[in-house]
């Protein structure tokens, strides 16, 4: 069984116990990190587990993004445009906006 423990909501660590393992109290929280359904999310160092959907948010990749629970992913505040050929769109948060490069400039996100 994996477990996570969290401290104010958030994966600090992540560790695999026998499944004979009695939860001792001893750390703030301990729940299973690796749900087996489609439906939940694999606990993340630096993410943070949401009590009222029983499941880890993932850890928020761009300060400006926020988290959409129907979707349960992170979302920037604008659309990500459709990029010309031979270009890729990359999230520019200084600028909080999408710049194109070419796909030679960085590797895919």
């Amino acid at each position: 069984m994996k477990v996570a423990h969290l401290s104010l909501n958030l994966t600090v660590q992540r560790v695999e116990v026998s499944d004979n393992f009695v939860y001792d109290g001893s750390k703030p929280h301990i729940v299973d990190a690796y749900h087996n359904t489609p439906e939940k999310h694999p606990a993340d160092i630096g993410g943070k587990y949401d009590l009222e959907y029983d499941d880890f948010i993932p850890p928020q990749t761009h300060s400006s993004w926020t988290f959409n629970k129907t979707s349960w992913e992170w979302e920037p505040p604008i659309e990500k445009p459709i990029p010309n050929e031979g270009y890729r769109c990359v999230w520019n948060e200084d600028t909080t906006s999408w710049d194109q490069v070419t796909r030679a400039d960085t590797e895919p996100n």
